[in-house]
């Protein structure tokens, strides 16, 4: 018994999810960076005039089943202190998001739409005759289907493990019970 429940905590405990970074320079069009976490993380750029920068955004596919809920909608919002071009495609070129000028938008992705086994996101952002500086924040928003799943799927366990505790107490009762009548009958004799 001590062993199944064991195993149910294993099972609720397990979930890893992975993304990496390097820093982006402005000025240059082939920088990459990986998010580390899609907890409301936050990247500057600062861009001079008519100048570009790409982002690309990797998804672990770990990351979208992570934490026990399934994250299948990842929110990229751009703030910029200047109108920029956004342009944003999955890793086989596939347009996504175009917005010709924005100084705060928000995208949208579903990961079923990203191209590729792990989620790619390519951002383009250019600034437009006026140097521009903002920040970039992914999230990721879970799937409620599969919370509420989470969840039912948690009480079950607690309940099998409430079972199997209350059972095991009810055994070792009545195995007391027993034995003290055992030891009443031989006394009596």
């Amino acid at each position: 018994m001590t062993r199944c429940i064991f195993i149910l905590f294993c099972i609720l405990s397990t979930a890893h999810g992975t993304i990496f970074t390097e820093s982006a320079d402005q000025n240059h069009t082939d920088h990459r960076f990986f998010l580390m976490s899609l907890y409301n993380n936050t990247t500057n750029f600062d861009l001079v005039d008519n100048a570009t920068v790409v982002f690309q955004l990797k998804i672990d596919e770990l990351w979208k089943q992570t934490a026990y809920f399934y994250y299948d909608i990842f929110r990229m919002v751009v703030n910029s202190s200047n109108p920029v071009a956004l342009f944003v495609s999955d890793c086989e070129g596939t347009p996504i998001s175009v917005k010709p000028i924005v100084t705060c938008e928000s995208v949208e992705m579903k990961w079923d739409t990203l191209g590729s086994e792990d989620g790619c996101v390519f951002v383009n952002i250019s600034s437009i005759n006026a140097p521009s500086t903002g920040v970039i924040t992914i999230e990721a928003i879970a799937n409620t289907n599969h919370i509420h799943s989470f969840f039912i799927f948690l009480i079950v366990s607690l309940v099998i493990i409430a079972t199997a505790l209350l059972n095991y107490a009810a055994n070792e009762i009545l195995r007391g019970i027993t034995s003290y009548q055992v030891i009443e009958e031989n006394t009596e004799a």
